[in-house]
């Protein structure tokens, strides 16, 4: 079941050289020459999955190249929505996880974790790239381990 319009955008993942992530999740949609149902991962994290790049002046996120690698080797069509939050700490989006907007460093907005997995799931696949903000904000390791593990 795809989720409603207006929670999510989708672009093809070939076109639009840049995203627009201003508003997450943002969907990266290939259509495979194998018909059935598409194949759904979500990729949530910080400016890694964001694709954080030229001090924020661009954005080349890797799940639109996961869609289209996805979609050559199985020829499924695929989905990968995307959550980066630029800046957020692991903590940060774990106290969010219901969250229906968290702002990251940029102004960007994305919704928490839990709230996208209701609100556009079921997904195939969830990956989650978090905890290098909270090193460089020098948390114990220990604590974003236990970040990581209330996202999970």
């Amino acid at each position: 079941m795809s989720p409603p319009p207006q929670m999510v955008r989708t672009v093809a993942a070939t076109q639009q050289p840049q995203p627009c992530l201003q508003q997450m999740p943002v969907a990266f949609s290939v259509a495979g020459t194998n018909p059935g149902r598409a194949l759904r991962i979500l990729c949530y994290g910080d400016s890694l999955t964001a694709g954080f790049c030229r001090g924020g002046r661009e954005f080349v996120p890797y799940p639109r190249a996961l869609a289209e690698r996805i979609s050559s080797l199985c020829s499924a069509s695929c989905e990968v929505l995307v959550c980066g939050l630029t800046g957020m700490r692991a903590d940060t989006m774990a106290d969010g996880l219901a969250s229906q907007e968290l702002v990251d460093m940029m102004g960007y907005k994305g919704k928490g974790l839990g709230r996208i997995l209701d609100e556009s799931g079921p997904f195939d696949a969830v990956l989650i790239m978090a905890g290098t903000n909270d090193l460089g904000y020098f948390q114990p390791p220990a604590s974003v381990v236990r970040s990581l593990d209330r996202l999970h």
